[in-house]
């Protein structure tokens, strides 16, 4: 999602990382002057966040398979 803030002469974007256990959303947020300034720091928080998924998903210990 990207809008603008007028408050802040800036483009927003925000990514939901799913709820936290209080139960609120939890999301991140990148600004940028230019809608595609914004697009490229989401692409790059996408890539960071799935690179996170990942490693987690293969064990920090890089076992080369899912952790079970």
């Amino acid at each position: 999602m990207i809008y603008f803030a007028a408050d802040k002469d800036r483009y927003v974007g925000a990514i939901s990382l799913g709820y936290g256990p209080d139960g609120k959303r939890t999301r991140r947020k990148v600004y940028g002057r230019t809608k595609q300034e914004v697009r490229d720091k989401l692409k790059a928080l996408h890539q960071e966040l799935n690179a996170a998924v990942v490693e987690y998903l293969h064990g920090a210990a890089g076992r080369g398979r899912l952790a079970t």
